[in-house]
């Protein structure tokens, strides 16, 4: 069952015991079409090994900047109709890996294919 500690987005490390600056958590909404989106885009199934419950949790780095907002008291919340959308799975920002280079051999120099000798064929169909 989910722990109301950590974030429940599959990969995801963020830890409210770990108090790291800047990251907050988000209950899931009580809108169920919402809900249903939130459960779409973090790719969770609810079953046996997941459930929502009151204490169910998404930190805010899966949330776009613009979707954050902070009261006067400094409270962190999220904006109406917020989606979570920034994952692991999703990052553009990943390099993606070179082509291989072409293998030289410094021993071996390329060969030329051999020759093949070619039979002409008559009409007949009898070989020369």
């Amino acid at each position: 069952m989910p722990n109301r500690d950590h974030c429940s987005v599959p990969l995801c490390q963020n830890n409210r015991s770990k108090k790291t600056p800047g990251v907050t958590f988000h209950t899931f909404p009580k809108d169920k079409a919402l809900k249903k989106q939130w459960i779409i885009k973090i790719k969770r199934d609810i079953g046996r090994n997941f459930a929502i419950n009151a204490s169910t949790r998404i930190c805010s780095k899966h949330f776009l900047p613009s979707q954050l907002k902070k009261s006067l008291g400094g409270k962190t919340y999220l904006e109406k109709g917020a989606i979570p959308s920034i994952f692991p799975w999703s990052d553009e920002s990943k390099t993606q890996r070179k082509s291989p280079k072409k293998r030289v051999t410094k021993d071996k120099q390329p060969q030329a294919a051999p020759e093949i000798e070619i039979e002409i064929l008559h009409e007949t169909g009898n070989a020369n």
